[in-house]
């Protein structure tokens, strides 16, 4: 079961980045504590790429606190002319699919936070593990923000153990894979990338955790 395409058209093509921003207030992400955690690798970066960059909300902090070229790709159009609105020479935003666009960049980061990699089944993070592996850099890293806690409004599937349908957001839905470490761990490795170590930060006052791997 494939879901980028399906979150996207009826998930985040309906949510206003208004609602996306409610949202990330509730969870405590509009403080960035994902972003000060990590702070410490991301300071002598020098091109960093934020994978579902949504409407932006990683991208004020990025460009304050490192000096870092910033490439951003969001699918979603209405969550990307949000992003439009930051302009800086340090940033480039692209409109697309991360999955079947071409970037020919190397980086020597790469981001995907908050439900970033929840948003791909299975068989979409290999493909996600296979092309981040082709663009990072020999000493480059992964920074995966990963749900441990079952997110509200979520149901386990029936399409599939790990899967949760989300629903309760108006007239948005939408599905969450949330497999153990473990198994996430395991479909990152078989396509090239190895994991390096675990940060923990708190939001909103819950505890969450972020996997760094390499290639």
């Amino acid at each position: 079961m494939k879901i980028n395409d399906m979150n996207s058209e009826k998930l985040y093509q309906v949510l206003t980045v208004s609602d996306l921003k409610k949202i990330a207030q509730s969870a405590g992400l509009h403080l960035t504590p994902d972003l000060e955690v990590l702070k410490p690798l991301l300071l002598e970066k020098q091109h960093i790429l934020d994978i579902g960059c949504g409407y932006g909300r990683a991208l004020p902090w990025l460009l304050q606190h490192t000096k870092a070229h910033i490439t951003a790709i969001e699918k979603a159009p209405n969550l990307f002319r949000s992003a439009l609105s930051l302009q800086d020479s340090r940033l480039e935003l692209i409109n697309g699919d991360f999955l079947h666009i071409n970037i020919p960049k190397s980086f020597d980061c790469a981001l995907s936070l908050w439900t970033g990699i929840a948003d791909f089944s299975s068989v979409e993070i290999k493909q996600f593990a296979k092309k981040i592996t082709t663009m990072l850099t020999q000493d480059g890293i992964l920074c995966i923000d990963y749900i441990e806690a079952m997110p509200k409004n979520a149901l386990r599937s029936d399409q599939h153990e790990d899967m949760l349908h989300v629903t309760g957001l108006g007239k948005a839905e939408g599905y969450v894979y949330r497999p153990p470490f473990d198994k996430l761990r395991n479909l990152l490795e078989s396509e090239g990338l190895q994991y390096k170590e675990t940060l923990h930060y708190n939001a909103g006052g819950s505890d969450k955790v972020i996997y760094i791997f390499c290639i």
